[in-house]
C-alpha cells in the first residue's frame, strides 16, 4: 500500500532488455504486474488517499520489447532483470518520468490473455491478410476496426455514467475507468447501448441491401426498435415510428432534432464510402433525416463523419483539424476551445465534447476516459471518442484489458461487419 496525494494518474512503462523470442509471452512483473510483453497490459493497486480511505487505480501502458543483448548467463526467466523506464500523465496535464530496476519473477499466462484469444487474435489476423495488393498488413481494415471496437468501447465505458455529473462521478468512481456495467440502466459489465447497436443495424441494412437502400435502413431500425433495445432517444424512437405509421424515410425539419443520434450511428456509412465522396454525404444525410432533420444535426454528421474518413484512410490527424475549423467558421456554435464543459446530447455540446478530447490527447485511453469522465451523455461522448481515437491508433494498439471486457456478440458482430462494409466501398469503385 502506497500513499498518494493524487491518485488520479496513468503510467505508461517500457521494458527494456526482453529477447525478442519473448514477444508476446505474458509475465509476472515482481509487484504481481500482469505484462504482454509487446502489448498493452493492465494492473490495478490501491492507495491510501487520507483519512483512511482506499482508492484503487489502474496503471496502464505498453510493455515495449528493445533489441538490447543479454548475457547468456542470465537464465532462468526468473533472474532476469530489465530496466523498468516510466512516465505519466496527471489529469491536471503534469507529467512525471522515472527509470528504475524490475525482475521478473515468472511467466505465466493471465486469463484474460487466454479469455481473450477465440476473439482477438482474429481481429489482428484479419487486418493481416492482406492489402489492396494482396499481401501484407491492411492499415485501411486496421484502422477501420479500430474505429468501429473504439465505438463499442467507449460506449461500454461510459454507459456507467451516463447521466452522473463529474462531482457525482468521482463520489462514486474516484476516476472512472473501468468497464463494469451497471448505471441507470443496470447493463452487465460489458453491455454496449443504442450508440452501438443502431450502428450494427444500419451496417446490417448495408450489407444485405448491397450498398445503399434507404427502404433497407428505416426497416433496419425498425426491427431494431421492436427488438427491445435496452435504450433507444426520444428523437429516434419517434422517427422510427413515424416510419412504422406511414413509411416515411424522413422526418420533417423539427427544431428539436438538434440530438445526436443521428450522428452516433453513422460510422457504417463511413466505411462503406470510403472513396465516394458524393455517395458518402448524400447517405449521411439520408440515413440521419429518417430520425433527425436539423441543419446543426446535419454539420456534424458530415464533420465527425469526414474526420473518420480521412483517418480511416490516411490516418491523418492534422486533415481532421482542419475539418474541425471548417466546421467552427460555418457553425461557431460548435466551437469547442476553450471547452464549455458540457456533454449533453444536444449535438451542439456532444461535438464540443468529442473535438476537445480527441484532440487534446494522442492517447486512446485518455481520450476516451477524460470524455466518459465529464458525465451527462457518457455513452455517446465516449463511443464517438472513441471512433475518431480508434481510427487514429488502429484496432491493434486499442487497449487489451477494454476489448476483452466489452460484450463478445458485439464484437463478433463488428469483426464481421467491418470488412463487409469496406469491400461495398471497393465494389462500387471497382463499377465506377
Amino acid at each position: 500500500m502506497q500513499s498518494c496525494a493524487d491518485p488520479r494518474r496513468w503510467y505508461t512503462t517500457d521494458l527494456v532488455g526482453i529477447p525478442a523470442a519473448l514477444l508476446g509471452s505474458t509475465v509476472l512483473g515482481s509487484e504481481n504486474e500482469v505484462l504482454t510483453i509487446g502489448g498493452d497490459y493492465a494492473m490495478e493497486s490501491s492507495y491510501a488517499c487520507g483519512c483512511g480511505i482506499e482508492k484503487h487505480a489502474g496503471f496502464i501502458g505498453k510493455a515495449m520489447q528493445r533489441p538490447l543483448p543479454l548475457p547468456t548467463s542470465l537464465t532462468p526467466w526468473g533472474r532476469r532483470v530489465c530496466s523498468l523506464s516510466t512516465y505519466g500523465e496527471g489529469w491536471g496535464g503534469e507529467t512525471q518520468s522515472q527509470t528504475s530496476t524490475c525482475r521478473i519473477s515468472e511467466m505465466k499466462p493471465s486469463p484474460d490473455s487466454l479469455r481473450a484469444r477465440p476473439i482477438v487474435r482474429p481481429i489482428w489476423r484479419l487486418a493481416s491478410r492482406s492489402n489492396s495488393h494482396g499481401t501484407g498488413f491492411d492499415p485501411i481494415v486496421d484502422r477501420a476496426l479500430g474505429a468501429y471496437l473504439g465505438l463499442a468501447i467507449g460506449d461500454a465505458l461510459g454507459a456507467t455514467v451516463e447521466f452522473m455529473t463529474p462531482d457525482e462521478i468521482v463520489r462514486c468512481y474516484g476516476v472512472h475507468r473501468r468497464i463494469v456495467g451497471g448505471g441507470w440502466l443496470g447493463l452487465a459489465p460489458g453491455q454496449v447501448t443504442d450508440d452501438t447497436t443502431m450502428s450494427l443495424a444500419l451496417g446490417d441494412a448495408l450489407v444485405r441491401s448491397g450498398g445503399w437502400s434507404l427502404d433497407a435502413v428505416a426497416a433496419s431500425f425498425a426491427d431494431w426498435l421492436r427488438a427491445r433495445p435496452v435504450d433507444c432517444g426520444n428523437t429516434c424512437r419517434r422517427g422510427i415510428r413515424r416510419y412504422l405509421a406511414d413509411g416515411s424515410l424522413a422526418t420533417s425539419p423539427n427544431e428539436g432534432d438538434a440530438g445526436n443520434g443521428a450522428l452516433m450511428r453513422n460510422l457504417p456509412v463511413v466505411l462503406s464510402t470510403l472513396n465516394d465522396d458524393e455517395a458518402w454525404a448524400r447517405r449521411s444525410i439520408a440515413q440521419a433525416h429518417v430520425t433527425h432533420n436539423h441543419p446543426l444535426s446535419d454539420a456534424a454528421v458530415l464533420a465527425l463523419g469526414e474526420m473518420t474518413r480521412r483517418l480511416v484512410k490516411h490516418g491523418d490527424t492534422a486533415a481532421c483539424a482542419a475539418v474541425a475549423a471548417s466546421l467552427v467558421r460555418a457553425h461557431p456554435e460548435f466551437r469547442f476551445d476553450p471547452y464549455p464543459g458540457r456533454a449533453s446530447g444536444y449535438v451542439v455540446d456532444t461535438v464540443q465534447t468529442v473535438l476537445h478530447y480527441f484532440f487534446n490527447h494522442a492517447r486512446f485511453e485518455f481520450a476516451v476516459t477524460d470524455a466518459v469522465n465529464r458525465g451527462e451523455d457518457a455513452d455517446t461522448t465516449g463511443a464517438l471518442v472513441g471512433m475518431l481515437a480508434g481510427a487514429r491508433c488502429g484496432a491493434r494498439a486499442l487497449p487489451r484489458h477494454w476489448l476483452d471486457r466489452v460484450d463478445r456478440n458485439v464484437v463478433r458482430a463488428i469483426v464481421a461487419q467491418t470488412p463487409a462494409l469496406l469491400a461495398l466501398g471497393r465494389s462500387q469503385e471497382a463499377h465506377q
